[in-house]
């Protein structure tokens, strides 16, 4: 008996009359349920729902802005069923596409993390938040605001206000 032969064969293949395979088309608004609404050229149906591909080990996905670049395949070739793979940056402007797309629930692999922010990074949790500006500025709000050292424990600035 002859081995089994496989093969990856494209939707175009696979699905005769099919939409092409990948297409890039661009978020326009989330509807109530916060499900993604995204239009794409040669779209003659209008807006359509669109579900988002996960990374293995991720809660959820991050809502991408509306008007960002995406890519896009259709389940069984049918493209009132988009599924979105990933944003597109514009690779001459480093720090222009989304670089984190999920909500991170394992632990990271290295002994770095590094967010890029063009203008602002924000890490919320419940009622606290810490605010990262492009100018330097850090904002670290919260109900109660503990600071330990096993060490020296310093504040330093030209200027120190407290109270």
């Amino acid at each position: 008996m002859p081995p089994t032969e496989a093969r990856i064969i494209g939707m175009d293949a696979a699905l005769p009359g099919a939409a092409p395979s990948v297409r890039v088309g661009r978020i326009i608004g989330y509807g109530l349920d916060g499900v993604p609404v995204v239009d794409f050229p040669g779209n003659t149906r209008g807006p359509v729902n669109a579900r988002i591909l996960s990374a293995v080990g991720t809660v959820r996905p991050v809502p991408l802005p509306r008007d960002t670049d995406v890519v896009l395949v259709f389940d069984s070739g049918d493209l009132s069923r988009p599924i979105i793979l990933g944003a597109l940056g514009d690779a001459s402007s480093p720090g222009t596409g989304i670089a984190a797309t999920a909500v991170l629930s394992r632990p990271l692999e290295g002994d770095t993390l590094e967010l890029l922010g063009r203008k602002q990074i924000t890490l919320r949790c419940g009622r606290s938040s810490i605010e990262m500006h492009a100018d330097g500025r850090i904002v670290i709000k919260g109900t109660r605001l503990v600071s330990r050292a096993s060490e020296v424990n310093k504040i330093k600035g030209a200027v120190v206000a407290l109270n």
